[in-house]
């Protein structure tokens, strides 16, 4: 495969092998492993070539999945940066009434916690009366 960790840059974008890059690096690997055909047995031949399509249209497929796979998370990051960014405007501590007790919306407090405690703490009798 071309491939390999040590390839990977931020700048740099994962392009997949093609079909015919694939078909040589095999050709590379069996001159160096010694198993490339002579030519002159007709199955040897058509056996190497099979064996050769095979390992190029897998090699495709493999790295195909692997650009997919890096653009869904690509597209994750930026959909978490876009959403970060719209949070800045925001503070966490912020009534939520998804959860907090709507008793606690108006309670003093910085944050939920000190909400929810002042909520616990409150004098009912002396707010009554």
């Amino acid at each position: 495969m071309s491939y390999s960790p040590d390839d990977e840059d931020e700048d740099e974008e994962f392009v997949p092998i093609t079909f015919e890059e694939a078909a040589d690096e095999f050709t590379e690997m069996s001159e160096e492993a010694g198993t490339l055909p002579d030519g002159s047995d007709t199955d040897e031949n058509i056996e190497w070539s099979t064996e050769q399509m095979e390992y190029a249209h897998e090699a495709v497929e493999i790295e195909e999945q692997m650009a997919a796979d890096n653009e869904h998370w690509d597209n994750i990051e930026r959909q978490d940066a876009y959403e970060n960014s719209n949070d800045s405007d925001s503070s966490d501590d912020d009534f939520n009434p998804d959860e907090e007790n709507r008793e606690a919306e108006d309670m003093p407090g910085d944050n939920a916690d000190e909400r929810s405690e002042a909520h616990d703490n409150w004098d009912w009798d002396a707010a009554d009366g």
